[in-house]
């Protein structure tokens, strides 16, 4: 036994309009992209503590400690004597794909992040992101 029916109607322009939508992911890069930058905000103002696992950067070494003493930043958090790394994270959305990161991570490169990994995809960025996948998939039948 079998059914044939044809899609027309509201039904097929709800479609075709879905169709040319999800055709080009900008739209929810864009989404994803602010989401993902406020998180690595976030990673910032808890000196690495984000997600779920709450596990903080590597302390500073005493080199450090009197080095911000001296320059007048005792007490600024981790990475955020100057701002400078923070406020570079960006994003860049595409069709297809998003881009977030810095290039602001010089001199201190691999290194740097191998001892306070800022640029963090946790648990809690993946469920959000999930959210604002169907939140975008829901406006395509709108």
């Amino acid at each position: 036994m079998q059914i044939d029916f044809k899609i027309e109607g509201n039904l097929q322009r709800n479609l075709e309009k879905a169709a040319r939508k999800a055709g080009d992911l900008t739209f929810i890069s864009k989404r994803m992209g602010s989401y993902m930058v406020k998180s690595t905000t976030r990673t910032f103002d808890k000196e690495g503590a984000s997600g779920f696992s709450g596990t903080k950067w590597a302390g500073l070494t005493d080199a450090t400690k009197r080095w911000r003493k001296k320059i007048g930043h005792p007490d600024s958090p981790i990475l955020s004597v100057t701002g400078n790394l923070k406020g570079s994270i960006t994003y860049e959305p595409h069709k297809d794909k998003i881009v977030w990161g810095t290039s602001n991570v010089a001199p201190y490169g691999k290194y740097l992040h191998e001892k306070r990994p800022f640029l963090k995809f946790t648990s809690e960025d993946h469920a959000e992101l999930v959210k604002v996948t169907r939140e975008y998939i829901q406006e395509l039948f709108k």
